[in-house]
């Protein structure tokens, strides 16, 4: 296996890739519209660095939110985890305080405005 990358259909696509931008740095990549409403995007990337990178796409309307699915970042800092951890809480909804975890790390985990659990660990 070379990598595993989540794939992420939100509403809203094109002006959710600048939010999550803003969050998580990188360059957005490889926009492509839909083929049956030009205006919204099939496929999206964003690029945060060689070895992280989200997929985005608009949400169909027929597909229904899905709660069991959590994305897990390991954070490289404590500069790092605060700055992400700050921006998604700004919207979103927190599930558990920045804090020391029992395994030993700083850990949280926040819903985002888009209904994504985002795990973060440092």
């Amino acid at each position: 296996m070379k990598t595993i990358i989540p794939n992420l259909f939100i509403d809203n696509c094109k002006e959710n890739l600048e939010y999550y931008r803003k969050i998580f740095g990188g360059e957005i990549k490889n926009i492509v519209p839909r083929f049956d409403e030009a205006e919204k995007i099939m496929h999206a990337e964003l690029r945060i660095n060689e070895n992280c990178v989200l997929y985005f796409g608009d949400k169909l309307e027929e597909a229904p939110p899905n709660p069991n699915i959590h994305i897990f970042l390991k954070l490289a800092t404590e500069d790092e985890i605060q700055k992400i951890y700050d921006a998604l809480k700004n919207d979103g909804d927190v599930e558990i305080e920045l804090g020391e975890s029992f395994w030993g790390t700083l850990h949280a985990v926040v819903i985002d405005k888009n209904g994504i659990t985002w795990d973060l660990d440092k």
